[in-house]
């Protein structure tokens, strides 16, 4: 048997792309075939999901398909092969894809809710957008996959694969599996979004300090979500319920990660953080008035002090700037010992 999963090089891999190789992963017998098709070449052409605005050219493909190649196998432990649908396409006579193209209809393609939603806010469509999803079922002609893995924004794509793929006698199965939420909004995780995503080349602490600055609810939906890795943790920090569970999840999204590395940062975060506090903002603050407002210091030229010899951080980042205001999700750390969370 073989399993699927696409995965376009137009970004790195991250939180998203774990949740659902790893679902895949659990339909795997012991001599079934997992493959990861790399999507070099309708990456130029680009899925027009929910886009505002056209797809900008790709100029880091090369790099982005390392990444995906180096982070799969490490989550996937080695049992995976590698795809890249350039192979087929750049080889591809005009008239083979003329004769698929003439199993669509054009108005289910124009139906699709993502054409719907760009003409809604008046962005451009461009034809080869269009052809994504015919290229989308050509490369399942080729592979033949007995299941295919993709996000529920993709259920389109599928159908027509379905479509085309009766007439070459292809059955395959497809599973819809859930899109993973930004950490701080509603919105599907993207490449695009840095600072609103977890990406798994990120450095262990920086992905750890990511997680640190979740809001609580987010926190439990990530951790239902990964749950099924069914990791087992002791923790010992008895200071806060919320504080836990954000630990729970670094260790449940970096069994991927050396062992050691991981097991250092907690263990420096929760015996080295002898003063945690949690603060509630009901609008922002300035830093210095906030840490006098709060008792942590009796006059003002302490805080300044401190932030000249750069002994506080916002957010793992050096604070500099004594107006800083102190927004929600922020974090604040003073020295090795103080550690405010602003809720």
């Amino acid at each position: 048997m073989i399993v699927k999963v696409g995965i376009d090089p137009t970004g790195k891999i991250h939180i998203g792309h774990l949740y659902l190789l790893k679902k895949a992963e659990k339909f795997l017998g012991y001599r079934d075939k997992f493959v990861i098709l790399i999507g070099g070449y309708t990456c130029k052409i680009g899925d027009p999901s929910y886009r505002k605005e056209i797809r900008s050219s790709i100029k880091k493909i090369k790099n982005n398909i390392i990444n995906i190649k180096k982070y799969s196998k490490k989550i996937l432990k080695n049992k995976v092969y590698f795809l890249n649908n350039n192979y087929w396409y750049n080889n591809m006579k005009l008239s083979e894809f003329i004769k698929i193209c003439d199993n669509i209809n054009l108005n289910k393609l124009i139906k699709r809710k993502e054409i719907v939603f760009r003409r809604k806010n008046k962005v451009p469509i461009k034809i080869f957008e269009l052809l994504y999803p015919i290229f989308q079922a050509y490369d399942n002609i080729i592979i033949k996959p007995n299941i295919e893995f993709g996000g529920k924004d993709q259920e389109l794509n599928f159908i027509i694969s379905k479509i085309i793929q009766r007439k070459y006698s292809i059955n395959t199965k497809y599973i819809k599996t859930r899109l993973i939420e930004c950490l701080k909004t509603k919105d599907k995780m993207s490449k695009s979004n840095k600072e609103n995503c977890i990406f798994l080349d990120e450095k262990t602490d920086k992905i750890f300090w990511k997680i640190l600055r979740i809001d609580d609810n987010k926190t439990n939906y990530y951790i239902n979500l990964f749950r099924f890795l069914s990791r087992k943790i002791m923790i010992n920090n008895k200071k806060n319920v919320n504080i836990n569970k954000k630990i729970y999840l670094f260790y449940l999204l970096t069994f991927y990660k050396k062992k050691t590395k991981v097991k250092n940062i907690l263990k420096d975060f929760i015996n080295g953080r002898k003063n945690i506090k949690f603060i509630k903002v009901n609008k922002d603050i300035n830093v210095v008035n906030m840490l006098i407002k709060y008792r942590f210091f009796k006059y003002k030229n302490e805080i300044k002090r401190l932030i000249n010899q750069k002994s506080i951080k916002i957010n793992k980042e050096i604070l500099l700037d004594k107006k800083l205001l102190i927004k929600k999700n922020d974090i604040l750390t003073i020295g090795k010992k103080i550690c405010l969370f602003f809720i």
